[in-house]
């Protein structure tokens, strides 16, 4: 609690959480017997830094989260919390090379989970979990939830040595989508170590951070003010393979950054549903990618599409290219990109560790390709919980929507089978049958 006088000489007792919300309101000659109760009853909320240690991990870092969740008059707003006044009660395991610890204060429990890959040389965070509880909690205003979970796999602290630490002084920001709710987790002053210690419970050489771009985020409203695409990407890399003036084929690597929204067109008039929207980067647009939309509920459709996936890119003055024979090019995407529709009110979600992140696009008129991997991509179209701020609906992911194109040709190929077997054991039966009417004398 906080006690303040204000210029008239009243104290006023307020919470932090609150601002100065007055609770209590007296002649400032009581200021001195106010004082004594307020400070005897004083809170320190102000953020502190985690520590942690055992023979299997070391932990040091601030924790912060932003939280938006949606209120009970159909709004969302955004809190900010802080890591303090850290409960004594851990909760740790550690064993096969995978270790977890979780960790609580006040309404807020957050988890990490660490992980030594195949190689068994070095280790990872692997995941993330916040979870937190609106119920009798001050951060909140009118929530429309109890509370939420939140998940998302960590891309950016892996392949550390054994024996070695993992340090980054500015921070890492981790972006987690729940049910209902968005949460941007921050961790400050980080220092984390697992499994091996070449000294005893000391942090090993450390291997620091270099800075993990946030995703590019962005809500596009139709004419009437309600959301109409919702786009979350983060680019890890994108391939691409050209031809030079000598002839032969080169590869380009490029990385996603400064993205912008070049244009963008959503109609939801009637039954049907179009949209599109495209991205452009650097701030001097050399690499555009432009994504379809379509629903059209007079079918009885009951979700959206995303017809495709268009990646364009200009070699003119462009220093990521050696020699290119042509100046621009234009490619698809070379396959469907769905082969079902998405739930109205849901997302589209694919990240680094998903099977069906490289997305692979072909040009119609020259011999160029490009691979792009992202390290995140959310998709949203049409329809939201909430129209107002189009937050993302809960995600299907891309392993789940997408067929790879081998599977059908092993469908198909042992459907072929199957029946040419089925027509040689006939024909053999039927040569069975002919050849025991034809032996012997036949009656008269």
């Amino acid at each position: 609690q906080l006690l303040y006088v204000t210029r008239s000489g009243d104290v006023k007792v307020s919470t932090p959480r609150d601002g100065f919300r007055e609770v209590v309101v007296m002649d400032g000659y009581l200021a001195a017997i106010v004082a004594l109760i307020v400070t005897t009853r004083f809170v320190n909320c102000q953020q502190e830094t985690y520590t942690y240690t055992d023979d299997c991990m070391k932990l040091a870092f601030k924790v912060s989260a932003d939280i938006t969740y949606p209120q009970t008059n159909g709004g969302n707003k955004t809190v900010l919390v802080k890591g303090y006044n850290f409960s004594d009660d851990v909760f740790t395991s550690c064993q096969g090379g995978q270790a977890s610890i979780q960790i609580d204060w006040e309404a807020y429990i957050f988890s990490l989970d660490f992980l030594i890959p195949g190689n068994g040389n070095t280790w990872e965070l692997s995941t993330i979990e916040f979870e937190y509880i609106t119920s009798d909690n001050p951060d909140f205003d009118n929530p429309s939830i109890d509370g939420d979970t939140l998940e998302t796999n960590v891309t950016g602290i892996n392949n550390i040595s054994l024996g070695n630490s993992y340090s980054c002084e500015d921070g890492v920001s981790f972006n987690l989508t729940g049910n209902r709710s968005v949460v941007i987790l921050r961790l400050s002053d980080l220092k984390l170590q697992a499994f091996n210690f070449t000294k005893h419970r000391e942090f090993g050489k450390a291997v620091t951070c270099s800075v993990i771009p946030r995703p590019f985020d962005q809500v596009i409203y139709n004419d009437q003010n309600h959301s109409c695409i919702h786009v979350r990407i983060q680019l890890n890399s994108i391939l691409i393979t050209y031809k030079n003036t000598s002839g032969v084929s080169n590869t380009a690597t490029i990385k996603g950054s400064e993205f912008s929204i070049a244009n963008h067109f959503c109609q939801m008039q009637g039954n049907s549903r179009t949209a599109n929207v495209t991205i452009s980067w650097p701030s001097t647009p050399s690499y555009n990618l432009s994504v379809l939309f379509s629903a059209n509920y007079k079918r009885g459709s009951q979700g959206w599409e995303i017809d495709g996936i268009v990646f364009q890119y200009h070699t003119k003055g462009n220093h990521d290219f050696v020699a290119p024979v042509e100046e621009s090019a234009t490619l698809s995407y070379s396959e469907e990109f769905t082969d079902n529709s998405i739930s109205l009110t849901r997302s589209y979600s694919c990240d680094a560790t998903d099977d069906y992140n490289d997305y692979k696009f072909q040009a119609k008129k020259s011999n160029s390709s490009a691979k792009l991997k992202f390290s995140v991509l959310q998709l949203q179209a049409f329809q939201f919980s909430n129209p107002k701020n189009g937050t993302f609906g809960s995600a299907v992911k891309c392993n789940a929507v997408a067929t790879p194109t081998i599977v059908p040709i092993i469908v198909g190929s042992a459907l072929g089978v199957f029946v040419i077997a089925l027509l040689i054991a006939y024909v053999l039966g039927r040569l069975r049958q002919w050849s025991k009417k034809s032996s012997g004398y036949q009656r008269l």
